[in-house]
């Protein structure tokens, strides 16, 4: 589809002569993330890509309702075991909301992967301060299977954030794991 077209084009544009790999799970199945991850681990080892990109993501209820994020997240810990560095988009609507409370994107959410965010420069300004882009993904997770504590790197800056954004904390887990990891233009 579009969005695996726009990724494709933008990694071999960044990583040109890097040799890539396009993995495409069927449309029809109800775990695509679980049966990607399995797919990888039924490969040798040494014919897995040490770097993989996920680009789309569901709520973190949804999945947790079809197999359990529990389960795919010891089949991610494994890759990462074998050295693979998995990266997912955090999603392009913001933390989403279900049941009165936000709800990320999974497998963004999930503490075994690189949560990658989007950022811009918005265009009026006079500061050319980098903000977070408003559709971008990103919160916190909720799932009891991804809610672990907050990385160390994360307490200073997600304190700051807690403290200025104004949300009641009972939204969402504010001790939960924060996402995005990381964030680049959007």
């Amino acid at each position: 589809g579009t969005e695996a077209s726009l990724d494709i084009q933008y990694i071999m544009g960044i990583a040109q002569g890097v040799p890539a790999t396009y993995i495409q799970i069927p449309s029809t199945t109800a775990t695509p993330f679980l049966d990607w991850a399995m797919a990888q681990l039924e490969l040798d080892a040494n014919d897995i890509a040490q770097v993989q990109s996920v680009s789309w993501g569901t709520a973190e209820y949804e999945y947790e309702d079809e197999v359990g994020v529990d389960r795919l997240n010891v089949e991610l810990m494994k890759l990462g075991a074998l050295g693979v560095s998995i990266v997912v988009a955090t999603g392009d609507d913001g933390a989403g909301c279900h049941a009165s409370s936000y709800m990320p994107n999974f497998p963004a959410t999930s503490p075994y992967v690189t949560a990658v965010g989007g950022v811009w420069i918005p265009p009026i300004t006079s500061t050319y301060k980098i903000e977070g882009d408003s559709i971008s993904g990103g919160g916190f997770a909720t799932s009891k299977g991804n809610n672990r504590t907050q990385a160390s790197w994360q307490e200073d800056q997600v304190s700051s954030y807690q403290a200025a954004c104004g949300v009641k904390d009972s939204k969402y887990v504010a001790e939960g794991r924060g996402i995005p990891d990381v964030a680049a233009f959007s």
